[in-house]
């Protein structure tokens, strides 16, 4: 069906008239039509992520009618036995309440048992009531950290983890199947609210795994009109912090995010009214949370300001302190298992080691440490499991949730701050700790967005180019390594290959010893390539040195 005619065919079936005016103010506008109706919204490893309004290559009831259409044939194929069960939640951006609202009408037209939320809940949440529920699968409408435009639809499995590649592909089959406008009609299933013993048995996990006390740190916290607003204050105060100052213009639900652009915790530009909060009250660290709760923005006291940490250093300032308290309490053992990305802060292997646990690297993406949880469990292991983190903001460290949690990370942070405040120090100090034992390392991150089919095509070129051969050098450094992760395969200087034994991804990075490695991969999520730059070197001004060089080579090759 071409653009003209699937829009045509929306024009007759529509019945909603906030989207027939959308439809009707498009009249004669081949370009926007072309660009709605030309492809259609694309289920990935990541479901459906996309910009809100009408079309099929939009966030719609109608896109999300046939994405969970593709669900519920995927998931009651393999539950024969009872009635399968499903938990919907949803973030607070525009139109997240209708659209999981039409994900449990849908299902339960089926003849599903399907727990919705009251309100808008965290993402990690949902991971943890799909396995505390007992449930075939759970979905969070949510779109993360994305611009207010945009919303997604975001599956977890029975065991609370995201879908991986091969249940992705299931789903988006199966929803290839439907039609846009199938009937919704009234069925057998029932749709009834997520209990608040659940939300309860949440925060009941939380405060078994951290002794209370009541602590002497003062913090600033805005949830930038996101689902933390209803779970970071609470978990906060059961662990003993009760100086917690909120951003008070970002303490409501608000899915236009007001004040600001983008409600992402990584961006230094959201986190500026926490800032100038946290100069105000003289906090110790602020903390920020995107709108579905799963990352973590903290800004640490230093000299003259704040700091705002990155992904890579909290999840090392947590993954060495809760070493350091298993250690302590004589629960550290060969099979202690820490866990992160091949995009990750490599300092993470080092500091693995020097405890005599192993660290082990996954694909890119959270639902690859959630498939290693799960892993764990089957084999009797889950004990072993101790954290997780990735580059991009998120970690975990409990089996009970099986995606990055915010939440959790917020009081972790916390209780850490608390600890080195009580010594005299700052998370700002014991960074400067783990460099005097491991060296400086310093990491940056790349975006080149493609602003056209042309630059897309090229980009890919530029890739396939790269991997003809092993090159000699890149940025001016001698190669020892190509990582290839498309064709499995990791190469030295010397010829030696062996196979890389990870799941095929489009993944290929270029390493001089410790010292200089660049890696590239297309988003999976948005039209881009990224490439993720570490130095290592003695001194700071060496490091920068080392990622300047990277970021030049870089832009002459995507820039």
């Amino acid at each position: 069906m071409s653009a003209a005619e699937s829009y045509r065919r929306f024009l007759a079936c529509v019945k909603e008239d906030a989207l027939l005016t959308e439809l009707r103010s498009l009249e004669g506008n081949e370009a926007e039509i072309a660009a709605r109706f030309s492809e259609e919204l694309s289920f990935g490893t990541a479901g459906l992520r996309g910009i809100i309004g009408v079309g099929t290559s939009r966030m719609n009831v109608y896109t999300v009618s046939r994405a969970t259409f593709g669900l519920w044939d995927v998931v009651s194929a393999r539950v024969v036995d009872r009635v399968p069960v499903f938990v919907i939640g949803y973030d607070t951006r525009n139109m997240s309440d209708v659209f999981a609202r039409r994900t449990a009408e849908v299902l339960a037209s089926r003849g599903a048992q399907v727990y919705l939320a009251a309100e808008p809940i965290p993402v990690p949440f949902v991971s943890f009531a799909t396995r505390a529920l007992g449930a075939d699968a759970g979905v969070c409408i949510t779109a993360s950290h994305n611009p207010a435009a945009y919303n997604g639809y975001k599956v977890f499995d029975s065991t609370g983890s995201q879908l991986l590649e091969d249940d992705a592909m299931a789903v988006s089959r199966a929803a290839a199947e439907h039609d846009y406008f199938e009937q919704v009609v009234c069925g057998k299933g029932e749709i009834a609210q997520i209990p608040q013993s659940v939300i309860d048995a949440y925060f009941a996990g939380l405060s078994s795994r951290f002794s209370k006390r009541e602590e002497e740190l003062t913090v600033v916290y805005t949830p930038l009109c996101g689902t933390g607003l209803r779970f970071v204050p609470r978990a906060l105060s059961d662990a003993g912090f009760s100086a917690v100052h909120l951003v008070e213009a970002q303490a409501r639900h608000d899915g236009n995010f007001p004040t600001c652009e983008k409600p992402n915790p990584e961006v230094r530009a959201s986190l500026k009214l926490a800032e100038e909060l946290a100069e105000k009250v003289g906090a110790d660290v602020f903390l920020a949370t995107d709108p579905d709760c799963d990352r973590v923005g903290v800004g640490v006291r230093v000299e003259g300001g704040y700091r705002l940490l990155t992904g890579n250093e909290t999840g090392l300032l947590l993954m060495d302190h809760l070493l350091s308290e298993a250690k302590k309490a004589g629960r550290l053992t060969p099979s202690t298992f820490v866990c992160t990305t091949i995009v990750s802060a490599p300092m993470a292997d080092a500091l693995a080691a020097s405890y005599g646990v192993t660290l082990c690297r996954t694909l890119t993406g959270f639902k690859y440490i959630g498939e290693q949880m799960g892993r764990l469990e089957r084999e009797g292991r889950e004990e072993d499991f101790l954290f997780g983190f990735e580059e991009s903001y998120g970690c975990v460290a409990s089996t009970a949730v099986r995606d990055k949690d915010a939440c959790e990370a917020c009081v972790l942070v916390c209780r850490l701050a608390a600890a080195l405040k009580r010594e005299g120090k700052t998370l700002a100090d014991a960074l400067k700790d783990l460099e005097a034992r491991f060296g400086v390392y310093r990491n940056d991150l790349k975006n080149y967005e493609f602003t056209s089919r042309e630059a897309e095509e090229a980009s890919k070129r530029t890739l396939s180019s790269l991997r003809s051969g092993f090159p000699q050098t890149f940025a001016g450094f001698e190669t020892t390594e190509v990582f290839d992760c498309l064709n499995l395969v990791k190469t030295t200087s010397d010829g030696k290959t062996e196979p890389i034994l990870l799941p095929r991804a489009d993944v290929l990075s270029f390493s001089s010893g410790e010292r200089a490695r660049v890696m590239m991969r297309p988003s999976g999520t948005e039209p881009k390539v990224k490439l993720y730059l570490f130095a290592h070197a003695n001194t700071e001004e060496e490091c920068d040195g080392i990622l300047a060089r990277l970021s030049e080579y870089s832009d002459s090759l995507f820039g």
